[in-house]
């Protein structure tokens, strides 16, 4: 198999994982991909090619991923029922919004 289509299969995956866990984990090592693809473009053997990708998703995930991410979540407004997420609920009055919210909570919790 072509070194270069491997890293294609492998920078697809990453960023097929990363559009379904949205964590800014896996797009580092679609980045570290591209930097492998370019050492098989010029011809460097597979262990250099694996060398380069394990260096470029070291470099990415660590501190870019903390940078980025930071800078992602600056809008993001906490309020008090980010508490609650997760925890178990008593129901003692039933009203309609009241039992979509129960449920919306079972869910969450039961996955």
């Amino acid at each position: 198999m072509n070194f270069i289509v491997m890293w294609v299969i492998v920078i697809a995956l990453a960023i097929i994982i990363e559009m379904f866990t949205n964590d800014l984990t896996s797009i580092w090592f679609a980045i570290a991909g591209l930097v492998a693809i370019v050492f098989a473009a010029f011809g460097a053997n597979i262990t250099w090619q694996l060398l380069a990708y394990t260096v470029a998703a070291v470099v990415c995930l660590f501190p870019l991923r903390r940078f980025v991410k930071n800078k992602l979540e600056k809008n993001i407004i906490k309020t008090n029922v980010d508490s609650i997420v997760g925890k178990k609920a008593i129901v003692k009055e039933m009203f309609e919004s009241i039992v979509i919210l129960a449920e919306l909570i079972l869910m969450e919790c039961h996955g």
